[in-house]
């Protein structure tokens, strides 16, 4: 096909605004005008098809260049929404996993007693020291506070008994239970260390709570597999002469009353070793 009419550039001088001398056909044509070629498949502009010679490769497009194009780009979209598709799978996974596989929190028995009447020393700072504990709750530890109601003896170990009762028959058993008792620590005349209670008496023995009876009572109700671990904080007075208390032994007579026959699983750690005294601040 020979090459069609090329439009002029509009005369100015002509007063209709339109030369004339431009076919008629052509008048409203753009000025790169459009042509078929038959090695074309899809309408280029007259320079580009008017010379088969100085024609570019890069200009002619054929339908299987096409076709391999499209079919490209769905296979692109195709790996997109399978990568989409998995990541998605892998995060409700991840999601699911974590939900039923969290780790179990360790059960921690608290009892903490920071008011004492004169002539018994204030145990300063306790109460903050279970507070940073309680940092731990639903992470770490779960946490039952038991002090309000270690005001004596009789309540403390009642108390204990039906937490320790309830926790044994609501709940499959962990591995570990920790147990974290600050109070002041005496000893009787025998030699036997106790904890203080807020309302027991400094010079009445009768009042104060045992050791010893605080281990049975924990091994009765936990099995012997269970590892139990009692973390005290009862050494923080020296000496206290208002009360007949020339030198504190508690932190020395912790390792008498631990009968590993009674108390299976069973580990004490003090916050002070033997001659030693756990300061509630530097």
């Amino acid at each position: 096909m020979g090459p069609a009419w090329i439009p002029r550039e509009p005369n100015p001088d002509w007063a209709g605004g339109t030369d004339p001398a431009s076919p008629p056909q052509l008048r409203q044509r753009p000025s790169t005008a459009i042509i078929a070629n038959s090695r074309c498949h899809r309408p280029l502009p007259m320079a580009a098809c008017a010379d088969d010679r100085s024609e570019s490769p890069n200009m002619t497009i054929t339908a299987n260049q096409v076709r391999s194009r499209s079919r490209s780009r769905r296979r692109l979209r195709a790996v997109a929404v399978g990568l989409l598709f998995f990541a998605v799978l892998g995060l409700i996974a991840a999601w699911t996993l974590l939900l039923t596989h969290r780790p179990r929190l360790t059960p921690m028995f608290a009892a903490v007693i920071t008011e004492y009447e004169w002539p018994v020393d204030p145990n300063a700072w306790a109460s903050e020291d279970l507070e940073r504990f309680q940092t731990l709750a639903h992470e770490a530890l779960e946490i039952v506070d038991l002090s309000v109601d270690w005001r004596s003896r009789d309540l403390a170990l009642r108390r204990l008994d039906a937490e320790l009762t309830t926790f044994v028959a609501e709940r499959s058993l962990p591995e570990t239970v920790v147990f974290y008792f600050s109070l002041h620590g005496v000893v009787d005349t025998d030699g036997r260390p106790h904890l203080l209670p807020a309302d027991a008496s400094p010079i009445d023995s009768a009042t104060w709570l045992p050791v010893s009876e605080i281990l049975d009572l924990i091994c009765q109700k936990l099995p012997p597999h269970v590892n139990k671990l009692v973390l005290l904080d009862s050494n923080r007075s020296a000496a206290n002469w208002r009360i007949g208390q020339l030198h504190n032994t508690f932190a020395d007579r912790l390792d008498a009353v631990l009968d590993r026959a009674r108390h299976p699983g069973v580990v004490i750690i003090n916050s002070a070793s033997p001659n030693q005294v756990g300061w509630s601040a530097p």
